[in-house]
């Protein structure tokens, strides 16, 4: 088991092992109301393609839901530089959100992240103040991995379109998190 799944899956104060708090999460969601005594642990796990996970992994019961999160859309860009601005000491209002996240289609949040932190950078050797220009320069610069990889992350999108729950704006699953 990796590191943040033991973590994720301690032993509880009955004695239960690793392999039984994940059958309790399991049960917990399908109504058994014992389980909470026993574990009130929620368990999520991700990966960046599903599809190479042994069947064993998928079955309900072993998690309850399967969630597909796609590349973000224009609002979540803009509001993915904002963050990552604001995490840097930047004001947000500063910078033109909208332009910066019209130009990153098919970028990955890592990959805007990158942007910014690149144009950091590149602004603090010039003795400059980080700009929009400076983050579209670089925005410019990175190759996303959706260009490197364009096919896979279609059939991807096809495969969880009929296999999955998609996760963007879904009040579902936002309800799992939000109390």
């Amino acid at each position: 088991m990796a590191s943040a799944t033991r973590k994720a899956c301690r032993n509880t104060a009955s004695g239960a092992s690793e392999a039984e708090n994940i059958a309790v999460i399991s049960s917990r969601k399908s109504g058994n109301p014992h389980a909470f005594a026993i574990s009130s642990a929620f368990f999520v796990a991700t990966a960046n393609d599903v599809r190479h996970l042994p069947a064993e992994l998928m079955r309900k019961g072993r998690f309850d839901e399967l969630f597909f999160l796609d590349l973000p859309d224009l609002d979540s860009r803009a509001q993915i530089f904002g963050i990552h601005l604001k995490k840097r000491g930047r004001n947000p209002d500063d910078f033109d959100l909208h332009r910066l996240a019209m130009e990153s289609v098919n970028f990955s949040g890592a990959e805007i992240e990158q942007a910014v932190v690149a144009a950091l950078f590149t602004a603090f050797n010039r003795q400059k103040d980080v700009s929009t220009e400076g983050i579209l320069d670089e925005l410019h610069d990175i190759v996303p991995l959706y260009k490197q990889r364009e096919d896979d992350v279609k059939e991807l999108r096809e495969w969880a379109s009929e296999k999955t729950r998609h996760a963007a704006n879904n009040a579902r699953m936002l309800s799992y998190f939000v109390h």
